[in-house]
């Protein structure tokens, strides 16, 4: 098993989620797509950057399309969710691999 880094874990977010829609595009109009889209599908919310996942929160906030208490629920679950992601992560990186126990010869054995 290989452990994925940081980089390959957010190159395959950002495929599937604000770059695979939308491109480069954060337009206006761009941001309340996202929106009109998490909230069909929360779940795409979780994997987008934060910086994005905000910018899409703060103009629906602004657009008022979101009130200021479904702001504050999303954006503490969102934070909540980056928590305990970067701390997982980080406990992940910290584990030193199982060696394989090896035999005199020099093989695996049976694999």
């Amino acid at each position: 098993m290989t452990r994925q880094t940081e980089g390959d874990r957010r190159t395959r977010e950002s495929q599937t989620s604000w770059f695979h829609f939308y491109g480069n595009d954060r337009s206006t109009e761009s941001k309340i797509r996202a929106l009109e889209r998490w909230r069909s599908s929360p779940s795409e919310m979780y994997i987008a950057w934060p910086t994005i996942a905000l910018a899409v929160i703060g103009q629906g906030r602004v657009d008022g399309k979101i009130t200021p208490e479904e702001e504050s629920i999303v954006v503490g679950k969102l934070l909540g969710h980056w928590a305990l992601e970067s701390t997982l992560q980080a406990a992940a990186n910290c584990v030193a691999p199982v060696p394989t126990p090896t035999r005199p010869c020099g093989c695996h054995g049976l694999q």
